[in-house]
């Protein structure tokens, strides 16, 4: 049996070239993908394609099992890794969540490979995981090589583990693409002055590292470089707003606005309202580049952390760090996939301990109470959190959304203290071990404002930005994603919509605007294709809250959106037109909050039972009542406050 693993990153590749490379390869095979759109491109074209999602969903038995085999494997890295101490601090914990999440990858590839079946594994984007995949399949006497494809142009270009360009290049790569797509697209199209000034911002920051690092190879020994780079970061604290007087300090890698921002901004509000002095670090330069655009007073690390790498690869101690591993793998050829994830393992070590001299230095200088971060999991976040403990600083995290009952969560939270919205979220927390010690149940800071939102105002806003009649009936529709032909189902609703004299808005899911680009606009062009001269809007970027306030009904999947059109106290539908089953966990017509149609027609007919004969709308406020407390402890606007006075009791 035969098996070949792929690899592409979305700008460099043209599917039909792709399609080609395919008819090169003896029948039968499938394909397995990460990248929804090549499946849709690959079904039309009759190739048996499947994406790894739609085979491993996040929840159910298969998920618990692989799960709880990643974690098996990941504890026998944790033993060999306790022997790498830095500052008092054990390396590993920073990087230990990421590892899990690496090794469900290839525990699903194996799974997969062990079916027995000729496959084609192609994925957008680089992963050492694939050559962990790739000898799994060896030793299940696969006719194959121990190496992976680079798609681009033309041509494939093959990779081994030990290759002299070294493959983890490629993972540098997909994380410069991940930022430059971001500055270019993550904040809509169009060329504003306030989006050329964010590119000359990150041009200026990517120019400014490789000119220092340059400069800074020639001069003096590490030690000497690395406490010149910290009277730096002194300086840029110093000169900040907060100086070193701050008692709260937030930690953050978060690009996405809407997920770990959001919650976050209403705390912030609160420690200015307060004039408390609070610090705001990202070492990540996506996530400076959303503080900037929202004016949020911040501390970048990005070039110290990096530069601080770069000098401790050239120290001793660096040195010695490398060969430790380099004897750890020899010493455990047992451990499945050390020697694949090892030039990775070695370099998020190294930023590590970057990120551990630089918070080192932060915390012995400024007198902190607490620490707040964003949920994230991230090696920033979970470091900042590991020097806290040292330092004897409580830690918290903000659990960022509704949390779901998905087996990955259970080791993705490391702060004292967790921050969740509501019982729901205690449940679901609880089920996957957490200890209800750990837990402050506060409500959701990032619905606080919806208290004080009104929508005749919110209607008079559309009608002036986006001449949207504030007369008329809105209905808002916005999806957790695309799905299989939601375009035509769209579709036929903006006509009715038309038909009806209502309004139609649709909110294009911010994911998006980073990722899957061309998954969304072939969808776009699709829907103006078949409502040419009709009346609707598309976006990805008009305020949420404000579309969700002056909306008559709202329509949306199992998105968190459902939620929120609950506590703005609209109308919900919950449509699944797909073979898809909708989670348990966002199951807001159990509790009478929505109504489930799963009928295109019956869509139709309830929308006009609520818009024109005001139908179903007391079954719903009641629906709306009983939920409302599972999701957001008390819903009375001040769960910020709350974060608040513990953050700085």
């Amino acid at each position: 049996m035969r098996c070949y693993f792929w690899f592409f990153y979305s700008k460099e590749i043209d599917f039909r070239v792709l399609f080609n490379h395919l008819k090169k390869i003896i029948p039968p095979y499938r394909i397995i993908t990460n990248n929804a759109e090549l499946k849709e491109y690959l079904s039309k074209k009759g190739k048996n394609t499947i994406t790894l999602g739609d085979l491993f969903p996040e929840e159910g038995k298969i998920a618990e099992e692989i799960y709880t085999e990643s974690r098996e494997i990941v504890e026998s890295y944790r033993k060999i890794f306790d022997k790498i101490i830095f500052k008092d601090v054990k390396v590993f914990n920073a990087f230990k969540f990421h590892l899990l999440l690496q090794f469900t990858l290839i525990l699903k590839g194996k799974r997969v490979l062990e079916e027995n079946k000729n496959t084609v594994f192609i994925f957008e984007r680089f992963s050492p995981a694939y050559f962990v995949i790739m000898k799994i399949a060896k030793k299940l006497n696969r006719e194959n090589k121990i190496e992976v494809g680079l798609l681009k142009g033309n041509e494939i270009n093959y990779l081994k583990p030990t290759d002299e360009r070294d493959p983890l290049t490629y993972a540098d790569k997909t994380s410069r693409q991940r930022a430059i797509h971001f500055a270019k697209h993550g904040f809509g199209k169009g060329m504003s002055i306030e989006k050329f000034q964010i590119l000359l911002i990150f041009g200026y920051r990517i120019l400014s590292l490789l000119l220092k690092g340059f400069f800074y190879k020639t001069q003096g020994k590490s030690k000497e470089k690395i406490n010149f780079i910290l009277k730096k970061i002194d300086k840029k604290i110093i000169n900040s707003p907060g100086k070193y007087n701050a008692t709260c300090a937030i930690f953050l890698t978060a690009s996405r606005l809407d997920l770990h921002l959001r919650p976050m901004l209403p705390v912030i509000q609160k420690f200015h309202e307060s004039k408390k002095p609070v610090h705001i670090f990202t070492s990540d330069i996506s996530t400076s580049l959303v503080l900037t655009k929202e004016k949020i007073s911040f501390i970048n690390l990005f070039e110290e952390v990096n530069l601080i790498l770069d000098f401790l690869k050239e120290s001793h101690e660096g040195i010695q760090i490398r060969k430790l591993l380099e004897k750890l793998v020899t010493e455990n050829p047992h451990v499945l996939g050390f020697n694949e994830v090892l030039p990775d393992l070695l370099k998020r070590i190294y930023r590590t301990m970057a990120i551990i001299v630089i918070l080192d230095h932060i915390f012995k200088k400024m007198k902190l109470k607490s620490i707040l971060d964003g949920g994230t999991g991230e090696e920033f976040e979970n470091t900042a959190i590991e020097i806290a403990q040292k330092y004897n600083v409580k830690s918290y995290s903000i659990i960022p959304s509704p949390p779901t009952p998905s087996p990955q969560i259970t080791d993705g939270y490391h702060a004292d203290k967790l921050f969740l919205e509501g019982a729901q979220g205690v449940e679901v927390m609880k089920m996957l071990g957490y200890d209800q010690k750990r837990f402050e149940v506060v409500g959701g800071a990032r619905y606080d404002h919806y208290k004080l939102m009104n929508s005749k105002n919110s209607k008079n806003i559309l009608e002036k930005n986006f001449q949207i009649s504030k007369e008329k009936k809105l209905i808002v529709i916005a999806m957790s994603r695309w799905h299989v032909n939601d375009e035509k189902w769209i579709s036929d609703f903006i006509k009715f919509c038309n038909k009806n004299n209502f309004e139609v808005i649709l909110k294009i899911h911010p994911t998006y605007k980073v990722a899957s680009q061309n998954v969304s606009e072939n969808k776009i062009r699709l829907i103006a294709s078949k409502c040419t001269e009709m009346r609707y809007m598309i976006t990805y970027d008009a305020d949420l809250p404000t579309l969700l306030s002056a909306s008559d009904l709202v329509i949306t999947d199992w998105s968190s959106v459902g939620l929120e059109a609950i506590l703005l106290d609209k109308p919900l539908i919950q449509v699944s037109f797909t073979t898809e089953e909708i989670e348990t966990y966002v199951r807001y017509f159990d509790f009478g909050a929505s109504i489930h149609i799963t009928n295109y027609k019956e869509l139709e007919n309830i929308t006009n039972q609520i818009l024109i004969e005001e139908k179903n709308l007391e079954q719903l406020r009641i629906g709306r009542k009983k939920i409302t407390e599972q999701y957001n402890f008390r819903n009375d606007g001040k769960a910020a406050q709350r974060i608040y006075e513990i953050l700085t009791s």
